[in-house]
Protein backbone atom coordinates (compact mmCIF):
# COMPACT_ATOMS: atom_id res chain seq x y z
CA UNK A 1 0.00 0.00 0.00
CA UNK A 2 2.94 2.15 -0.16
CA UNK A 3 5.62 3.59 -2.39
CA UNK A 4 9.46 4.15 -2.62
CA UNK A 5 12.70 2.05 -1.57
CA UNK A 6 12.46 1.22 1.87
CA UNK A 7 15.11 2.66 3.02
CA UNK A 8 15.73 5.43 6.31
CA UNK A 9 16.62 7.96 4.11
CA UNK A 10 13.50 7.98 2.51
CA UNK A 11 10.14 8.47 2.94
CA UNK A 12 7.14 5.93 2.18
CA UNK A 13 3.79 7.54 0.64
CA UNK A 14 0.60 5.90 0.07
CA UNK A 15 -0.06 4.43 -3.35
CA UNK A 16 -2.30 6.25 -4.80
CA UNK A 17 -3.50 7.37 -8.47
CA UNK A 18 -1.60 9.52 -9.90
CA UNK A 19 -2.10 12.99 -9.86
CA UNK A 20 -1.20 13.31 -13.50
CA UNK A 21 -3.79 10.69 -13.84
CA UNK A 22 -6.35 11.61 -11.58
CA UNK A 23 -5.89 15.18 -10.08
CA UNK A 24 -6.79 15.77 -6.52
CA UNK A 25 -4.44 18.00 -5.48
CA UNK A 26 -5.17 20.85 -3.24
CA UNK A 27 -5.90 24.23 -4.84
CA UNK A 28 -2.56 25.24 -2.89
CA UNK A 29 -0.71 22.49 -4.46
CA UNK A 30 0.83 21.39 -7.89
CA UNK A 31 1.18 17.61 -9.67
CA UNK A 32 4.65 17.31 -10.19
CA UNK A 33 6.83 14.17 -11.09
CA UNK A 34 9.26 12.72 -8.68
CA UNK A 35 12.00 10.57 -10.39
CA UNK A 36 12.23 8.80 -6.95
CA UNK A 37 9.54 7.14 -6.86
CA UNK A 38 9.17 7.39 -10.83
CA UNK A 39 5.46 8.82 -10.66
CA UNK A 40 3.28 12.34 -10.13
CA UNK A 41 2.25 13.65 -6.85
CA UNK A 42 0.47 16.86 -5.36
CA UNK A 43 3.52 19.21 -4.18
CA UNK A 44 1.92 21.95 -1.65
CA UNK A 45 3.19 25.72 -2.99
CA UNK A 46 5.54 27.73 -1.56
CA UNK A 47 4.21 29.34 1.60
CA UNK A 48 2.13 26.15 2.56
CA UNK A 49 2.61 23.04 4.01
CA UNK A 50 0.85 19.22 3.89
CA UNK A 51 0.68 16.10 1.84
CA UNK A 52 -0.51 17.97 -1.13
CA UNK A 53 -3.87 16.74 -0.95
CA UNK A 54 -4.33 19.05 1.86
CA UNK A 55 -2.12 22.42 2.30
CA UNK A 56 -2.38 24.51 4.97
CA UNK A 57 -0.39 28.22 4.80
CA UNK A 58 2.84 27.71 7.00
CA UNK A 59 1.35 30.35 9.57
CA UNK A 60 -2.07 29.53 9.69
CA UNK A 61 -3.96 30.02 12.64
CA UNK A 62 -5.04 26.49 13.18
CA UNK A 63 -1.64 25.65 14.55
CA UNK A 64 -0.86 29.20 16.22
CA UNK A 65 -3.73 30.74 17.89
CA UNK A 66 -2.07 33.96 19.18
CA UNK A 67 -2.34 35.51 14.83
CA UNK A 68 -5.82 36.18 15.28
CA UNK A 69 -7.03 38.91 17.11
CA UNK A 70 -8.41 38.67 20.47
CA UNK A 71 -11.68 39.60 18.42
CA UNK A 72 -11.26 37.36 16.36
CA UNK A 73 -11.71 32.97 16.19
CA UNK A 74 -9.72 30.93 13.63
CA UNK A 75 -12.15 29.47 11.33
CA UNK A 76 -12.42 27.29 8.39
CA UNK A 77 -12.70 28.93 4.55
CA UNK A 78 -13.83 26.58 2.59
CA UNK A 79 -12.88 28.81 -0.41
CA UNK A 80 -9.64 29.66 0.53
CA UNK A 81 -9.36 25.67 1.90
CA UNK A 82 -7.58 27.05 4.61
CA UNK A 83 -7.95 28.22 8.24
CA UNK A 84 -8.47 32.13 8.46
CA UNK A 85 -8.77 34.66 11.29
CA UNK A 86 -12.33 36.34 11.03
CA UNK A 87 -14.22 39.00 13.01
CA UNK A 88 -16.42 37.66 15.79
CA UNK A 89 -19.84 39.04 15.74
CA UNK A 90 -20.16 42.97 16.88
CA UNK A 91 -16.25 43.55 15.33
CA UNK A 92 -15.05 44.55 11.87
Amino acid sequence: GFLNDGTTFSTCVKDVISCNIENKCHTNAQCVYNERIDRHVCLCRTGYKGDGITCRHEHSCLENATICSTSAACVYDPILQDNVCSCRDGFV
